[in-house]
């Protein structure tokens, strides 16, 4: 018995599981200068090494939420990494973190930036500041909190200077996700550990299954990878700052 011979240009591809990176960047008056320069110069950098991270078989994504005295995205759906073009940022105004979660909620959902929930990773969620929010963050991070893709996501936050703790180790849940410059002294450098880290753990981790969510060990998981990372990088210091971190200067 003899059949048709097997054409592999008529085979459907293997579908690529999606990651979208979110980044939510303080851009607030306080920002300006130095800071928002070292985000822009890091940003730019890193982003070619991100592509090396997923593999073939995973489509790294970013979306770039900025805030200040109100919110806006750096595009209007999460890019490929593999064409992702960084848009300098400057930063004036206040400090809408509240309102950034808020929007975060809005597109974090399937009629927004994160269709297709059985071919996609679960998210990583960035949160960059340098204060105290100007808003209700609180009462905005306790609605996003309900968000299921919110819930699964791997959350790390950079505070710089004099930042509100609380805030942030609410966002991420676990205090050891909280990393922090007292000065801006290695900012860069923690931005590209943050960055680098999180996205390969994100696109090992579980993708979704037919529940639309993943598990909350598969959560846990993803924290404890993240913690180890940092501890072999900085230490055993739950909250290093620059004081804590060997790393060289990255001139401030």
């Amino acid at each position: 018995m003899t059949g048709e011979a097997f054409d592999p240009l008529e085979a459907e591809p293997i579908a690529r599981k999606r990651l979208v990176l979110f980044y939510l960047i303080d851009v607030s008056g306080s920002m300006d200068g130095q800071k928002i320069g070292v985000v822009n110069q890091v940003m730019e950098e890193v982003i070619p090494e991100i592509r090396n991270v997923g593999g073939a078989d995973s489509d790294i994504q970013l979306a770039v939420l900025t805030f200040s005295s109100g919110t806006s995205w750096m595009y209007p759906q999460p890019s490929s990494i593999e064409t992702f073009q960084w848009s300098r940022l400057s930063a004036d105004g206040m400090t809408s973190m509240g309102g950034a979660f808020l929007e975060l909620d809005n597109k974090m959902s399937r009629s927004a930036f994160l269709s297709a929930p059985h071919l996609s990773f679960a998210p990583v969620v960035f949160l960059l500041t340098d204060g105290y929010p100007t808003d209700d963050a609180l009462g905005a991070l306790e609605k996003l909190k309900l968000n299921r893709w919110f819930k699964s996501s791997l959350k790390v936050a950079l505070g710089i200077g004099d930042f509100d703790r609380d805030i942030l180790e609410a966002f991420t849940g676990n205090p050891e996700l909280v990393l922090s410059t007292a000065t801006g002294k290695n900012l860069a450098q923690l931005i590209r550990f943050a960055t680098i880290s999180s996205s390969t753990i994100g696109s090992r981790s579980m993708g979704y299954g037919s529940g639309g969510a993943d598990s909350e060990d598969s959560s846990a998981l993803k924290e404890k990878a993240f913690i180890d990372m940092k501890k072999d990088a900085f230490g055993d210091e739950q909250n290093p700052t620059v004081d804590d971190i060997d790393m060289d200067d990255s001139g401030w």
